[in-house]
């Protein structure tokens, strides 16, 4: 949304972005063929992704982000294995799962003084990944 109101200020001042001057926002309810066809005519306007969604859609997505076909900007999921120096394509907004554990834990020692932590994780991708890290 707020992506969104930059873009139309801009665009009501006749200035236009350097890089990008509309969002298009869709959902294809991570049915992969649904945003293979979505990528495909989005890309023919613009090779930058904003907020991609959901480790399926970015594995898929990969081989074309390695290749310098599109840029995948601040995507929502992101397991360790798509955070990566070759995936160079790929710009995080949100810190790693790591960091974020690290985070957290060292919230609840410091400043609440708990040493006795229960961690619970989402049977998936992401939350396997979280269990690793």
């Amino acid at each position: 949304d707020g992506m969104n109101l930059f873009f139309n200020k801009q665009r009501q001042e006749k200035r236009k972005p350097a890089i990008l001057s509309k969002l298009y926002t869709k959902d294809n309810q991570s049915i992969i063929h649904t945003m293979l066809s979505t990528v495909a005519a989005l890309q023919k306007k613009s090779p930058l992704f904003v907020s991609l969604t959901g480790n399926s859609v970015l594995a898929t997505l990969l081989p074309q982000i390695d290749a310098g076909q599109i840029m995948g900007l601040f995507p929502i999921d992101g397991i360790t294995s798509f955070r990566t120096p070759e995936h160079k394509n790929f710009i995080f907004f949100r810190p790693s799962h790591e960091a974020e554990i690290e985070t957290l834990i060292k919230y609840s020692t410091q400043e609440l003084d708990k040493y006795k932590i229960a961690l619970f994780y989402e049977a998936s991708e992401w939350g396997e990944d979280c269990r690793k890290a």
